[in-house]
């Protein structure tokens, strides 16, 4: 299990909300690569202790199923996750 923060003021929200921490499991966990800025030709250039969580591998029907049957045995991360889930659909 590894701790996470919420960075609440890098998103396009007007209404900032708190940060909030949370415990997950870190399968899903990657380094945030933002945009153009931080690629150049043979380098990557990642912010220190920003990551994003990508629990998917595609987004064809396939990959998606796999994704559900993958959190079954992630409780913490379906948890964080199930909020968001539930405002896409």
């Amino acid at each position: 299990m590894v701790q996470i923060e919420t960075c609440p003021d890098f998103g396009r929200n007007e209404k900032v909300k708190p940060a909030r921490k949370f415990w997950i499991e870190p399968d899903f966990l990657y380094p945030l690569v933002k945009g153009a800025g931080d690629i150049q030709e043979c380098y990557v250039s990642i912010k220190k202790d920003l990551y994003v969580l990508v629990p998917n591998k595609g987004i064809t029907k396939q990959l998606l199923e796999d994704c559900e049957n993958d959190m079954e045995d992630k409780p913490k991360c379906e948890g964080f996750l199930a909020p968001i889930k539930t405002s896409l659909f």
